[in-house]
């Protein structure tokens, strides 16, 4: 999973698709990844690249500022 953004946009690149979204969509996505985590416990570490991946880009869109 890799995870890029320009000043309005982010997208979402993993091997077989990527999505993009607008910024304010951020917080969305994160608790959409960190929910899946939750209920579907025998998927492992499945969504840990994306929750890392979007907990970066937040934590460095908040540095910013």
């Amino acid at each position: 999973m890799k995870v890029t953004h320009t000043e309005t946009m982010f997208t979402m690149t993993g091997k077989y698709w990527s999505g993009t979204y607008p910024l304010t969509d951020l917080p969305k996505w994160l608790l959409f990844y960190q929910r899946l985590r939750e209920d579907f416990p025998k998927a492992g570490n499945s969504y840990d690249s994306c929750i890392n991946e979007l907990q970066s880009l937040s934590e460095s869109l908040i540095s910013e500022r």
